[in-house]
């Protein structure tokens, strides 16, 4: 994988497959570890509590998850990730959201896990002409959100209907 470039390198298969399977393992319990810490030391409240005392709290999120942003794409490693996941969770809590962003977040969270299921499909298998030629990154991801919104918007509700029909 090449997310282990910088990891040892076995000559023997099941001793690389098995040190790249420990990797996986080790990555996405310390996403959980650091979770269970937050929520032991009730991390975020106190994070919150001293940035309300800031004037610029939200220049100073926004400025963070950039940062993390800007750091993951230098050095797009598993160490890297969490932290940058950590920083955008942290930073989201702690700014003032305008109730109008917040309606928009809302509908999107209500439609994630659909838009997050159907957007593969656009653009490796169904559009996917479509989706690329936005040509830029924010284009191409404007695009494919419209796209995987939309679809999940057909979705939900026959979804819906699915579910009562069948557990009437």
């Amino acid at each position: 994988l090449c997310r282990f470039a910088l990891s040892v390198s076995f000559n023997e298969e099941i001793v690389s497959w098995t040190w790249t399977q420990l990797l996986l393992l080790g990555t996405s319990q310390f996403s959980f570890v650091i979770g269970i810490i937050f929520r032991k030391h009730s991390l975020i409240s106190k994070i919150r509590e001293k940035a309300y005392l800031t004037q610029r709290k939200n220049i100073n999120a926004c400025l963070a998850v950039l940062l993390m942003f800007f750091v993951h794409c230098i050095e797009p490693s598993l160490i890297i990730a969490p932290i940058t996941g950590i920083t955008a969770i942290v930073s989201f809590w702690i700014m003032s959201i305008p109730p109008k962003i917040c309606k928009v977040l809302e509908f999107l969270g209500k439609h994630s896990t659909n838009i997050w299921l159907v957007h593969m499909f656009y653009y490796l298998v169904l559009f996917r002409g479509l989706v690329y030629w936005g040509k830029y990154p924010i284009f191409l991801f404007m695009l494919l959100l419209l796209l995987s919104t939309m679809t999940s918007v057909i979705i939900k509700p026959v979804y819906s209907a699915l579910v009562k029909a069948l557990y009437k």
